[in-house]
């Protein structure tokens, strides 16, 4: 086995690992974790293999977002600085912003081409089905929530529902590349299996993101093909078949009372908007969300949820643990993959990149895909691989002409 096959290894192993971080470990006195472990080994072996050309080659790769990825880094920065100093918050800046982002940073490095693109994203995708098989299992096995929601070995069935909803996005790419056996029958049933364990999380928010991001898709691109545009409208189609099946749950019918969960959202985003209006410029600083969240109960009525280390939305996520700095540096980075998205030739990895984008930002509207350990990988591996795939159709135009 050669050096650059032990790096393709290592960097597959780490994106087919994302819900490895739930493995927690503590090494040389530090809090981590195996997601964390690989990731480092990744960028260890580059290293090795480039040494001091690596620096420049990041550079290279970062001239074109250099900006807002040091607004987004500078206000995360100060907003730790300015508030109490945790571990937890220390934990985040180093667990779902600097490991994921550098590990990410690498991947046009070693993915530098349409086929070795191809292959990150079908090593994600087949992340995303295992998790779903394990999560069947978990269902089989009447292994559920309190509430009859399925949530597997994550946190919560909203966590699971984040992750698998990726699928969605990926599989329309992966189904017209691949061809034989696996591209006609296997990814197909693949699919099935993640639009499964997807319903039985019942989580109406990533159905609701997933719905109205493919819509989105529809109306910010003409240039898909028929076949492609036809997957867009049946992801759609199976959204609405979601609720469909929902009609007569309490849960549905429910959304509105005033101990649901949507209730509850309300009042921790009234907190959230309060914690903002006293501390406009820094935030609260990363990882103190649920001490602060606490300590301004007394203005307000009891709350319906005590346990809330995010507060159910992206960007006051951002505003409150990057400060304003944080939140603006985030949003221009999101501008610049909308804008390396619509530049592809290629519908469906447009399709694929910025359905998954239109995923986030919608998503973030009602809960925080981001601020997870796998959700954070996932968001850095997909914008570094967009900027990788625009500069592969960049240079292959150039060998044209």
């Amino acid at each position: 086995m050669n050096f650059q096959k032990i790096i393709d290894f290592f960097f597959l192993l780490t994106i087919f690992s994302l819900p490895l971080y739930l493995l927690r470990f503590t090494l040389f006195h530090i809090p981590t974790n195996l997601l964390e472990i690989l990731a480092l080994a990744s960028i260890a072996f580059l290293l090795l293999s480039k040494k001091q050309a690596l620096l420049k080659e990041w550079l290279g790769t970062l001239k074109p977002i250099l900006t807002p990825s040091v607004i987004l880094f500078s206000g995360l920065l100060l907003s730790f600085l300015a508030n109490p100093w945790t571990l937890q918050g220390l934990g985040i800046i180093k667990s779902w912003f600097i490991i994921p982002f550098l590990f990410s940073l690498s991947l046009p490095l070693v993915f530098n081409s349409d086929k070795r693109i191809r292959l990150a994203l079908n090593t994600l995708y087949i992340s995303i089905f295992s998790v779903s098989f394990l999560a069947l299992i978990y269902s089989y096995m009447g292994i559920l929530t309190y509430d009859q929601r399925l949530s597997a070995f994550y946190l919560s069935p909203n966590h699971l529902a984040m992750f698998l909803s990726l699928g969605f996005f990926l599989f329309p790419y992966l189904y017209f590349k691949e061809k034989g056996v696996f591209g006609r029958y296997l990814l197909p049933c693949s699919l099935l299996v993640i639009a499964l364990a997807s319903y039985l999380t019942f989580s109406y928010a990533s159905w609701l993101a997933v719905f109205l991001s493919f819509l989105s898709l529809l109306f910010i691109n003409n240039s898909f093909s028929k076949k492609t545009s036809l997957f867009v409208l049946g992801a759609m189609l199976l959204s609405a078949t979601f609720f469909a099946f929902q009609y007569d749950e309490p849960k549905l019918k429910n959304i509105a009372d005033s101990r649901s969960s949507f209730s509850s959202r309300l009042m921790i985003w009234r907190t959230s908007v309060e914690l903002i209006r006293d501390n406009p410029a820094l935030g609260i600083g990363p990882g103190n969300f649920q001490t602060r969240y606490l300590d301004y109960q007394k203005y307000f009525p009891p709350y319906l949820e005590w346990a809330v280390p995010q507060p159910h939305n992206l960007y006051l996520a951002y505003y409150l643990q990057a400060g304003l700095l944080g939140l603006i540096g985030f949003l221009l980075l999101c501008y610049k993959w909308l804008a390396f998205g619509l530049k592809q030739k290629n519908a469906a990895f447009s399709a694929a990149s910025l359905g998954i984008l239109f995923y986030i930002l919608i998503h973030g509207l009602l809960d925080t895909p981001y601020w997870k350990n796998d959700l954070a990988f996932s968001f850095w591996i997909m914008f570094f691989l967009t900027i990788a795939f625009a500069k592969e159709q960049k240079l292959s135009q150039k060998s044209k002409v």
